[in-house]
């Protein structure tokens, strides 16, 4: 399994050169937005850290239901990204 950068919004793969530099520019073939590729790296893997962040906290969320456990909520803040990475069968 792989994954590709896609559209935050429409979920939907960018299109772009198949092997950008830094400077090359992505676009959701839906609605349009664009990004150079150096920006959308650093935007996806902002989305990948919380995704990241969020499946641990489930796991520990489901662990702490056994006897020598804890957990609690901490404060933490949920973004809408406008580039994500989503799995391939690739």
């Amino acid at each position: 399994m792989g994954f590709v950068f896609a559209c935050g919004c429409c979920e939907r793969p960018l299109k772009g050169p198949a092997k950008p530099s830094s400077d090359s520019m992505f676009k959701c073939p839906i609605c349009g937005q664009m990004e150079t590729f150096e920006n959308m790296k650093r935007i996806v893997a902002e989305f990948l850290k919380e995704s990241a962040r969020n499946k641990i906290e489930e796991m520990l969320r489901a662990a702490s239901h056994g006897e020598s456990l804890t957990y609690s909520d901490g404060p933490r803040s949920k973004g809408a990204y406008r580039f994500i990475a989503i799995e391939t069968d690739d």
